[in-house]
């Protein structure tokens, strides 16, 4: 936020280019418009500068910023309601917070020009576009800077439906000799792989999801106050929000750490009420006899519960898949797609067996590799959800904060819970340090060429 006149804190001088947009009009004179938005102006001032153009494209933008940046990083005039903004200089627009809008006359530079802001304009609009000719016309921007960013359809849907694949990961056992084989060597390659999955998770979460998620959630914002001392002299400090923001983002962790336990209990409910409606079968009325396949209430509770629990759980997975795809970059986004398949793969191994298996499921192979597939794609849904919806870089960044608490709460507690749990030997302990280590390394690498996630989309390298 800037204050406004010649009372500027020391951090003014820095602050770059926030928006930029070129326009074409024939009017010497246009009218710019701020308004209050939820009953408060989004800042109390904005540094803009008025500029001739030798075209409209971002490219022309592009070479008049250097030029526009010189001027606001300069004294600006300081305008009020009702004065005129020059062309080809720097104005400081003062917010009158007596009234809900405030409008000021813009002096066009030439028939091609750009207007370059420390803020958003759209932030000051709440029924009226903020450039307009003076019979109350809206002039539009030919091009802007920041340059929209491309809705990712194809990476955050392409990425969903990779990890949905996974639940194809039981084909490998459609052979007799491999289902032998795993099953000699289940508890082994269930370690090892949940070792894995646990390193690659958390290394997700702490390295990615949860710190990216600070630079999104921006909400609420830091205020500027004006204090007038007794020469009449101004002087302005900031506000701290961080507090605030700090709670949505411990907030979202926390909720997204116990959202395995709520959706497990309701899952249950579910399953219980979908069992006790249930008709026993043969086998439940004639107990002396020994089972040789699932009881129908048996099979009814392992597929709904495993079918269900699976659906609810991928369409989270979906939802901040596709926020990492809009708010960050692809970069974060594959990765945490890595991540998903490294737990998914072992989680999709068992449910497979236990879906096949005569005393649980009871399902034929195809049938439960269907069944598995289908109930996966609430992935794909979750991406559709929020790359469809683009819902801004603060609930971006809390998407990200809920899935690094889910990631915490699968790694520690399900993945790292089962190893200490069954580990008891030296080799087997030395073998999952190595394996979380490994699955940590891999999600790691891509901090060597990581650019973090800023607002307004995109990155700085870092």
């Amino acid at each position: 936020l800037n204050p406004p006149g010649d009372a500027k804190p020391s951090f003014y001088l820095v602050m770059s280019l926030v928006w930029a947009g070129s326009f074409i009009t024939e009017a010497p004179t246009l009218g710019w418009i701020s308004q209050k938005v939820d009953g408060s102006y989004a800042a109390p001032s904005m540094r803009m500068a008025v500029l001739e153009l030798n075209g409209t494209t971002v490219a022309a933008l592009e070479d008049a910023r250097s030029r526009a940046e010189l001027l606001l990083s300069s004294t600006c005039d300081e305008r009020h309601d009702g004065d005129t903004l020059r062309a080809e200089a720097c104005s400081d627009l003062i917010f009158d917070e007596g009234v809900w809008q405030t409008t000021y006359r813009m002096a066009v530079p030439g028939r091609q020009f750009g207007v370059f802001a420390d803020n958003l304009p759209i932030t000051f609009e709440q029924d009226s576009h903020y450039l307009k000719t003076l019979d109350g016309a809206n002039v539009e921007p030919i091009a802007e800077l920041p340059e929209a960013p491309d809705i990712p359809w194809a990476e955050g849907i392409g990425a969903a439906f990779a990890v949905n694949c996974i639940t194809f990961s039981g084909v490998v056992f459609l052979g007799p000799g491999l289902r032998k084989l795993y099953h000699r060597h289940e508890r082994r390659f269930l370690i090892i792989m949940s070792a894995f999955a646990a390193g690659a998770l958390l290394a997700a979460a702490f390295y990615l999801m949860l710190y990216e998620a600070t630079h999104l959630i921006t909400d609420p914002v830091d205020t500027a106050k004006s204090e007038t001392d007794a020469d009449g002299e101004k002087t302005w400090s900031v506000e701290s929000k961080e507090a605030g923001r700090s709670a949505w983002w411990g907030t979202m962790i926390l909720l997204g750490f116990i959202s395995a336990n709520i959706l497990e209990t309701l899952v249950q409910a579910a399953v219980s009420k979908t069992s006790m409606g249930s008709k026993p079968d043969e086998e439940d009325v004639k107990p002396e006899v020994a089972p040789t396949t699932a009881s129908l209430t048996t099979k009814v509770r392992v597929l709904c519960g495993i079918l269900l629990g699976d659906f609810m759980h991928n369409l989270v997975d979906g939802i901040f898949i596709g926020a990492a795809f809009v708010g960050c970059n692809e970069t974060v986004g594959w990765t945490i797609v890595a991540a998903t398949i490294y737990h998914e793969l072992a989680q999709e191994v068992s449910d497979y067996l236990v879906l096949t298996d005569p005393m649980q499921g009871n399902l034929k192979p195809f049938t439960a590799l269907g069944l598995n597939f289908i109930s996966g794609l609430s992935v794909v849904l979750g991406a559709i959800i929020v790359v469809g919806a683009d819902p801004g870089d603060n609930a971006n960044g809390r998407l990200l904060a809920f899935g690094g608490g889910v990631y915490v709460q699968i790694a520690a507690t399900e993945c790292f819970g089962r190893v200490n749990n069954t580990v008891k030997t030296m080799e087997m302990r030395v073998g999952t340090i190595l394996a979380f280590a490994f699955g940590a390394t891999a999600i790691g690498l891509v901090l060597l060429d990581h650019e973090h996630c800023v607002p307004d989309g995109g990155g700085h390298a870092h």
